[in-house]
C-alpha cells in the first residue's frame, strides 16, 4: 500500500507555474512571470503582492539590517515621488522576522506601502532573493523588468529610472543612460557640442553660413548622437543651395529620430519625400 501523500501548503500553490530557478542562477531572470498572490499583512489581513497597474515595485529587506534601513529611507523617498502615479508598492519580510523590529525600522523611515510576510521563505526561494535589500520592479504583464540588488550609492535613482521606463516616461535609450551614466570625459564632450551647435544657431539666423558650418562640424565631431545638430547641418547646406550635401545631414537626424520635423521639412525642401 502507499503512503498517503501530503497535501502542500496553500501558499505555495501559486509558484507551481513558476519553472525552477537553474542551479547556476543566481535569481530570477528579467522576463519571468511572477504570479499574483495574496500574502498575510504585517498589520493583519492580506494583501497583493501585485497591482494591476504600469509598475508593481517589490521591496524585500530585513529589521535591524543597516543596509535594509538604508533602502527603506531611499524607497520613501521614491515611493512619495511617484504618488497619484499608477505604481503598486509593497515590501516583503521573512516569516522569521520580529514584527515589532519590522515595524519599527517601517515606522522611522516613513514608509506608506503594506508589509507581506514571506511563510517560509517560499516567495524568497522561488525568486532566488539570498541577499538584503533587494527591489524587484514588475511591468504591468507581471513579468519581472528588474532585478535590483543593493547599492550604496544612486539607489533610488535606479529604482526611479525603472520605474519611469515602465510608466512610459523614459525610453529604453534613456532607461540605459541613467543606469550607465556616459564618463566625466564624454559629459564634457556633449556639454561642448551642445555649446558650438547653440553658436552654429545663431551664425545659421544671422545668415553667417560658413562660420555657422564650421562650428556645426565642431559640434558633430564632439557629439554625433545629436540629431539636431545633422538637422541644422542639412539646413545650412540648404541655405547654401547645396542640396546634395544637405540630403544625407536630414537622412542622418531622421536616423537618430524619426520625428524630428525640421529634417523632414528639409528632404521635402530638397526635393525628396
Amino acid at each position: 500500500m502507499c503512503p498517503r501523500a501530503h497535501a502542500l501548503p496553500l501558499f505555495l500553490a501559486p509558484f507551481l507555474a513558476l519553472p525552477a530557478l537553474p542551479a547556476a542562477a543566481a535569481h530570477a531572470a528579467v522576463g519571468t512571470d511572477i504570479p499574483q498572490q495574496q500574502l498575510p499583512r504585517l498589520g493583519g489581513g492580506t494583501g497583493k503582492l501585485l497591482g494591476d497597474t504600469a509598475a508593481s515595485v517589490v521591496l524585500f529587506f530585513r529589521p535591524d539590517h543597516a543596509n535594509s534601513r538604508a533602502t527603506l529611507k531611499d524607497m520613501a523617498v521614491c515611493e512619495k515621488e511617484f504618488q497619484g502615479k499608477p505604481v503598486h508598492w509593497v515590501g516583503v519580510v521573512s516569516d522569521k522576522a520580529s514584527k515589532a523590529a519590522t515595524q519599527q525600522d517601517v515606522k522611522e523611515a516613513g514608509l506608506r506601502m503594506p508589509i507581506l510576510v514571506d511563510k517560509g521563505d517560499a516567495l524568497y526561494g522561488t525568486l532566488g532573493v539570498a541577499l538584503h535589500p533587494v527591489v524587484l520592479v514588475v511591468d504591468r504583464k507581471h513579468k519581472l523588468a528588474a532585478f535590483q540588488t543593493f547599492s550604496k550609492l544612486n539607489f533610488c535613482a535606479i529604482v526611479r529610472a525603472h520605474v519611469r521606463h515602465q510608466l512610459g516616461e523614459i525610453t529604453k535609450a534613456e532607461l540605459d543612460a541613467e543606469l550607465n551614466p556616459a564618463p566625466a570625459s564624454q559629459r564634457s564632450d556633449v556639454a561642448l557640442a551642445r555649446r558650438h551647435l547653440g553658436l552654429a544657431r545663431n551664425l545659421f539666423r544671422i545668415k553667417k553660413y560658413d562660420k555657422a558650418l564650421a562650428e556645426v562640424k565642431i559640434s558633430i565631431a564632439k557629439d554625433a548622437t545629436h540629431a539636431p545638430a545633422h538637422t541644422l547641418l542639412g539646413q545650412i547646406h540648404a541655405a547654401k543651395g547645396d542640396c546634395a550635401a544637405a540630403r544625407p545631414a536630414f537622412a542622418q537626424a531622421l536616423k537618430l529620430d524619426p520625428k524630428d520635423a525640421e529634417a523632414a521639412a528639409g528632404v521635402k525642401q530638397c526635393g525628396g519625400k
